[in-house]
């Protein structure tokens, strides 16, 4: 504060004397009668701040541009008086306090705001200058209308238009204060920093590039025109490819998926995905929805992948539909643990129920009656009875032989086909992956598959039933499966095998330990668990006991290391070195050099912490600070298979007897890990 030092040397004198010649109460109090709140102008002024002190006093506290005209005093039962000036505010907002001091129990304090030419400091943008400043590390404020509101659990946020841009809002901090009254058409404030988001899928092809205000904070609604939500067609839903406001919907469900509530809805005029229903909805209709049904929702037009998808729905009501029933007979030309082909006068027909045990077996002749229902683009027939009225020898159609490209392009729905390819058997999935084809082949339950084939290469014949996967999987009913003269290629334990010809025997002077991936599977593969989750666990292998964060769910049959959801694996410490390690390991999808996955082997730390200990660059562990501190040599699975393969991770430190590995750039999956020490 800037006070005069000759009057307040004065003050004090007298208010020592005065101080001097009265007795001080037991109870000593000050009272501040004037306002305990001042908001002075932009411009300054002056101002009084009038108060009581039964015993003298001192001011304390203030900033520079506050002047008081006195700081201490005498006590009196009589009011007195600070007189302050306030300089003007060319800068921000700003707040100072006075504190009128008698004693530790007798003191009170006033604020002064003051608004400044520049307000709070966060400036207002239109939408173009916000993107065209690409600030990262400044907030500004936009106002614009909101459409594209997503309210999923998953993804949720907005996109908001002025008349200059539009930029995408997505994950708001305040969320939870706002997302049950925002709706298209509201004109929104928000205050947030500048992000740009990428994705890239498996080819490494862009599927999305944005502008962004990510994480921002919400600080104003003012609602839009009221939108009455029209009743279409599935075509008129399509053609309208309205993203900013909700349409009615009625049809048919198929291929429902009750994890997600997921489903296609059919009506006369066609067919659209309901990729995302809103979270009071999946809750409420996720168990009771079945194919078949005829459901009503309102729901909001995306474009995804060059799909069209209805987003965001509501289900509004649902009821029964009487399936439709047919009756057919014919042969069985193909059987699996879940189905068979049965081929009529004029057709195929596949007959599909997990929940029936499948007791006939190739060349019955049958009767079948069944509900008719679609799976993607399949019909198939479930909910069956069959009737075996004979038996007649099977000769199946002359193959097509399918070869890389020619395996990716086939589209012939039973079509007869073989191949050769490396075999993945994992739990109930039997994969092949296939000389120089971008897509795997996925093999319908197949009946008693040796597990000695798995990693081998086997030839094939069935019959080809359609892509599945989200375009990733060409899936067949197998008709014959065996053992391929030609292992180039294949797995070959003992003497080397996968891309880098390791060895999976210990040497002379070596001592193998094993974490298998049954030991794995045991943990991992929970069958009451219905999705991924991460959490701390323990695996009990006959090498000892490992311990990490990792993936456990209903399909995890490998020990699935994803670096942004902090998973680790540490393994137990050995009574020797550790002279090298080999993983089993593969990618779920086939991935690229733009993208690539690596896993780290590190000496055994504090793994749970590493998610605050280091910094992050785009939500995965900076590559250089880990490599950088713990010394340790990264390894490359850019090149990874979608099948099982030995990989060796070389050390940079001796005498190690413990180790933790923890995966960078995307989720990769470990079969198992065979640990190698000194004898």
């Amino acid at each position: 504060m800037k006070f005069s030092h000759l009057l307040l040397a004065a003050a004090a004198i007298v208010g020592v004397a005065v101080s001097c010649d009265k007795p001080v109460e037991e109870t000593p109090a000050v009272k501040i009668i004037s306002s305990p709140v001042i908001e002075a102008t932009q411009e300054g002024g002056t101002a009084t701040i009038t108060f009581t002190s039964a015993t003298e006093w001192s001011l304390r506290g203030g900033e520079d541009w506050i002047a008081a005209d006195k700081e201490e005093g005498p006590g009196s039962a009589n009011e007195q008086t600070i007189s302050l000036q306030i300089a003007p505010n060319e800068g921000m907002d700003r707040e100072a306090s006075l504190t009128i001091y008698a004693s530790p129990l007798a003191k009170k304090t006033v604020t002064i705001s003051q608004p400044g030419a520049k307000g709070d400091g966060v400036e207002d943008l239109t939408i173009a200058e916000f993107l065209k400043n690409a600030d990262t590390a400044t907030e500004s404020r936009v106002k614009g209308v909101i459409s594209g509101l997503a309210t999923g659990d998953s993804y949720y946020g907005f996109t908001l238009t002025d008349e200059t841009a539009s930029v995408s809002c997505p994950f708001p901090s305040n969320w939870a204060d706002y997302k049950d009254q925002l709706e298209n058409g509201d004109t929104v404030a928000i205050q947030g920093k500048y992000s740009h988001y990428t994705k890239t899928d498996a080819s490494g092809n862009v599927t999305k590039d944005e502008d962004q205000l990510k994480n921002g904070t919400i600080l104003s609604v003012a609602k839009g025109p009221v939108w009455t939500i029209p009743d279409v067609t599935v075509a008129t839903f399509i053609s309208t490819a309205d993203k900013d406001h909700a349409y009615r919907m009625s049809g048919i469900i198929s291929n429902f998926n009750a994890t997600y509530c997921s489903f296609d809805l059919t009506d006369d005029s066609g067919t659209i995905y309901v990729y995302s229903v809103t979270a009071d909805s999946k809750t409420q209709y996720k168990d009771k929805l079945k194919n078949g049904y005829k459901v009503t929702i309102s729901a909001y037009y995306t474009l995804y992948n060059s799909k069209h998808e209805a987003i965001n729905a509501t289900i509004e009501s649902y009821e029964e539909v009487a399936a439709t029933t047919e009756e057919f007979s014919g042969t069985v030309v193909a059987a699996s643990n879940y189905g068979f082909i049965v081929k009529t006068a004029d057709a195929y027909k596949y007959v599909y129920d997990k929940d029936i045990t499948v007791t006939v077996k190739v060349g019955d002749k049958v009767a079948v009656k069944a509900e008719v229902t679609k799976y993607l683009n399949l019909t198939e027939y479930e909910n069956y009875t069959v009737t075996v009225s004979g038996t007649e020898t099977v000769t199946h159609p002359t193959a097509t032989e399918l070869k890389g490209t020619a395996f990716d392009s086939f589209a012939t729905s039973f079509g007869y086909v073989k191949f050769s390819g490396k075999l993945a058997i994992s739990g109930n999935y039997y994969n092949v992956t296939v000389t120089d084809a971008t897509l795997l082949g996925s093999l319908a339950a197949p009946v008693a598959v040796a597990d000695t084939l798995n990693g081998k290469i086997v030839d094939i014949e069935g019959y080809y039933l359609q892509q599945t996967g989200s375009g990733k999987y060409q899936e067949f009913m197998v008709t014959s499966l065996a053992y391929s003269k030609d292992q180039t290629g294949a797995d070959q334990p003992g003497e080397g095998g996968g891309d880098t010809n390791v060895s999976l025997e210990p040497g002379e002077n070596e001592v193998l330990y094993t974490l298998t991936n049954a030991e794995i599977t045991a943990v991992c593969k929970v069958a009451s668990a219905t999705s991924t989750t991460y959490a701390a666990g323990s695996i009990t292998s006959a090498s000892g006991t490992w311990v990490g964060n990792f993936a456990t769910g209903s399909a995890n049959e490998f020990l699935q290391m994803r670096n942004s959801a902090g998973a680790y694996v540490t393994s137990p410490k050995f009574t020797s070195a550790v002279t090298r390690i080999v993983a089993l390991v593969k990618v779920t999808s086939t991935t690229t050099n733009s993208n690539p996955r690596k896993l780290f082997v590190m000496p055994v730390v504090d793994a749970s912490a590493l998610l605050t200990a280091y910094p992050k660059s785009t939500n995965k562990y900076t590559l250089d600070t880990m490599s950088g501190n713990y010394g340790s040599i990264d390894f490359d699975l850019k090149d990874l298979k979608t099948t099982p393969t030995a990989y060796e991770l070389k050390l940079s430190v001796t005498d190690l007897k413990q180790f933790s590995l923890l995966a960078y750039g995307g989720a990769c999956y470990i079969d198992s890990i065979y640990v190698f020490c000194a004898k």
